[in-house]
């Protein structure tokens, strides 16, 4: 069983992984990126995979992928790193530097259920959400680890609403947390399991929560 304490070297490649999406020069993929990428490609055909088909839709043998991924688990956190992150990173570009703080947030908010939503998509999102929480409670800090750069996100527009007097807050840190977690579970909630309402009227209500709670001076509509 893989512990805390094993994950070290996953960590590095993670970070490898973040360093080499940076690079403006394309090169050839290492082993270990390929593999995660053969594992997203069968998640988003399938509901799940075997590190055997891994290795095989990759081309990389076996014994080369336990010299990068000790255990399945292992695999599945880099997968889950990999498909947030460039989720997350989507997001975060396309938000932008909006000027309005309270708008950047809404679209912070709004974004998520404004994805293309495709059968593939909805897999690979039940997949998500299945495993990010069997894994949560062993590796909490890993499986959040690919969210980072939204809750960030989150914190800045409301450091930013909340400076400039738009908004009601006494502890941004904490409302940040809460408005990621209600994002992210009605958006699990929404394609892994299925609403009778569209993703944009989901997000819509999910922003009116946050905007009545937030308190907010003014009204902000984007479209």
């Amino acid at each position: 069983m893989t512990t805390s304490g094993d994950l070290k070297q996953w960590e590095i490649r993670a970070a490898l992984r973040a360093m080499a999406r940076s690079r403006e020069t394309s090169s050839r993929p290492s082993p270990a990126e390929a593999l995660v990428a053969a594992a997203s490609e069968i998640i988003r055909e399938s509901d799940d995979f075997t590190l055997k088909q891994v290795s095989q839709r990759s081309g990389v043998a076996l014994e080369t992928l336990y010299r990068h991924f000790a255990s399945k688990d292992e695999l599945v956190l880099a997968v889950l790193e990999h498909t947030v992150v460039d989720s997350v990173e989507r997001i975060v570009k396309e938000v932008g530097d909006t000027e309005d703080p309270v708008g950047r947030l809404e679209l912070l908010v709004l974004a998520p259920f404004r994805l293309p939503v495709h059968p593939e998509r909805r897999r690979t999102v039940a997949w998500r959400a299945r495993e990010r929480q069997r894994l949560l409670a062993r590796f909490p800090r890993e499986v959040e680890s690919g969210s980072d750069a939204y809750l960030a996100a989150i914190t800045d527009a409301l450091t930013s609403a909340r400076d400039a007097g738009l908004i009601d807050t006494d502890d941004v840190e904490l409302d940040a947390l809460l408005i990621q977690q209600q994002v992210r579970t009605t958006y699990y909630e929404l394609h892994a399991r299925g609403f009778n309402f569209g993703p944009e009227r989901v997000g819509r209500r999910v922003w009116e929560y946050v905007s009545r709670g937030l308190a907010l001076g003014r009204r902000h509509a984007v479209s």
